[in-house]
């Protein structure tokens, strides 16, 4: 799956990325899996991830591609628990999640979240 951020977007990958001493590329794919299994399960996150996507640090000119691979059925799962909040596209969402994430990370700390986040970096080749 691909998806178009904007270019500020991808800078944030790479900040959570430096934040837990990962690679940015491979870490973008692991941290957006993990967001979309958990909000396919947890209908809270969900409407963050959701409502996040419309917010105004999600917004801007798409320049920057994320591509990884993931389960046709995850991402139609997770596509529909945030369209329950708000009519969105893959791209929307993945937005939302990075935004979710950066969130996660350093506006408002998520201690289980922030612990998932290191693991993924340490798998992205940390």
């Amino acid at each position: 799956m691909d998806a178009r951020i904007p270019k500020e977007l991808r800078d944030v990958v790479g900040v959570i990325a430096a934040e837990f001493g990962g690679e940015p590329e491979p870490f973008a794919g692991g941290v957006v899996r993990y967001y979309l299994r958990a909000l396919r399960d947890d209908a809270r996150l969900a409407r963050r991830v959701a409502t996040l996507a419309r917010s105004p640090e999600a917004r801007g000119t798409p320049g920057a591609r994320i591509a990884f691979l993931t389960e046709r059925q995850l991402l139609a799962d997770a596509l529909a628990a945030a369209a329950r909040i708000h009519p969105t596209d893959r791209s929307a969402l993945v937005r939302g999640i990075l935004v979710a994430a950066a969130h996660d990370t350093f506006t408002t700390p998520h201690a289980a979240r922030r612990e998932a986040l290191r693991a993924i970096a340490a798998a992205a080749g940390a």
